[in-house]
């Protein structure tokens, strides 16, 4: 818990804190090339021809672009390498041995109007992100059902199933499905991502015969209770079939944790 509430707190924190130290480097680079125009200015408009001091002037306009260019790569960087380091420590929490960790809580930034167009994420990762802090949040699933257009997918065979698990589960599109089919456009490419419903609860049998077991890697499920979602750490991917169906992606599995049995019941 303690790991949980450390890298929350540096999510929160790294950057503002990182922004407000380049921007004061920034500014004292800006600072020294104004105090050098200043100065070559007053220098060399006496000794200097016009249009050689308007030479030298644009020098130093030259340098402050350049130095503007390079410090917001190396701010890119810098974060960029902040969060992959963060990302990395999440996984290894996760991936923890559960006689090894604390009890899982799922760590929730705080939803706001704006934030969900603040994402310096790929489009995946911040729709993953948004499915997250809505799933207590009805605001915010609302926001999310605006941007992303969920199509919703049920198993039509799941009763079949529940009598023979054997039987090949069938996804179909239907009016309110117990999954959620997010479309996702990234570098050309078009991925079809499945999240579960929201509110949803699942149980041993909804577990196997709606297949949620083989669409999903599913950790902290309790057959004997009715277990709620508490993260997505991965959604799985489907393939569409035709315009009404659907088929499982082999190979991308998703992750799913499910609440503590005391927030189930």
């Amino acid at each position: 818990m303690d790991n949980f509430n450390h890298i929350a707190n540096m999510i929160n924190t790294i950057a503002p804190a990182i922004q407000l130290v380049f921007t004061f480097f920034f500014l004292i680079i800006v600072f020294s090339l104004l105090l050098k125009i200043n100065k070559a200015t007053k220098k060399e408009e006496r000794s200097m021809p016009a249009n050689q001091l308007e030479e030298e002037v644009e020098k130093v306009k030259k340098q402050l672009t350049q130095a503007t260019s390079d410090l917001d790569r190396s701010l890119q960087q810098y974060m960029d390498l902040q969060i992959q380091k963060l990302r990395e420590e999440l996984l290894a929490i996760i991936n923890s041995k559960p006689g090894n960790a604390a009890p899982y809580q799922m760590i929730q930034p705080l939803a706001t109007e704006n934030s969900f167009n603040d994402y310096p994420y790929s489009p995946l990762a911040r729709c993953t992100m948004m499915y997250n802090q809505s799933l207590n949040n009805v605001e915010a699933q609302h926001r999310f059902k605006r941007e992303f257009s969920p199509i919703y997918v049920d198993v039509p065979n799941a009763l079949e199933r529940r009598r023979d698990p054997s039987i090949e589960p069938i996804f179909g599109t239907s009016d309110n499905g117990i999954f959620m089919v997010v479309e996702i456009r990234e570098e050309g490419k078009t991925a079809y991502t499945v999240f579960p419903s929201f509110d949803l609860t699942v149980t041993q049998s909804e577990y196997e015969a709606s297949a949620f077991n083989q669409l999903f890697k599913c950790h902290n499920f309790y057959p004997e209770v009715q277990n709620r979602i508490a993260e997505v750490v991965e959604p799985a991917f489907f393939n569409p079939k035709d315009a009404l169906s659907w088929e499982f992606k082999d190979g991308y599995q998703g992750t799913i944790r499910f609440g503590n049995p005391d927030d189930n019941t």
